[in-house]
């Protein structure tokens, strides 16, 4: 595989002359090349994402498809992603269980919920009485 310096040469430093298949032969190389990339696509960036997951820096419109990759090859880039999910927080904390620091912690609080007596003990499996 060609490295992007190769590519760039080739075709006469002119990035516009670049086709989706050089840029994804650059990147499955190596993801970092991604920055050189003007026309990213969302199958260049992921395999940018699939070679290194912190490629996710690069990455000019994320999409949870390109984010999931990313945290996928590497936990840790989820420090790098702008809009995340519990789903992306999931991946991240499978493959790297210290990808938690970063999490956005406003997606895991769960707010309080009022429920009347016979809500609650559906809810425990038993009845609830009050007791004066």
């Amino acid at each position: 595989m060609k490295t992007i310096q190769e590519i760039i040469k080739a075709k006469q430093a002119s990035y516009k002359y670049f086709t989706e298949k050089d840029a994804i032969e650059a990147v499955k190389k190596n993801g970092y090349d991604l920055v050189y990339i003007k026309e990213q696509t969302e199958t260049i960036c992921i395999e940018a994402v699939k070679q290194d997951g912190y490629a996710l820096a690069y990455v000019k419109n994320q999409t949870e498809a390109i984010c999931t990759e990313a945290v996928k090859q590497d936990g840790n880039a989820l420090a790098y992603v702008k809009n995340q999910t519990e789903a992306i927080c999931i991946e991240a904390f499978k493959q790297d269980k210290d990808a938690s620091r970063f999490f956005n912690e406003s997606l895991f609080i769960v707010a309080p919920k009022e429920l009347t007596i016979e809500e609650l003990s559906v809810l425990l499996g038993y009845e609830v009485k009050i007791i004066k």
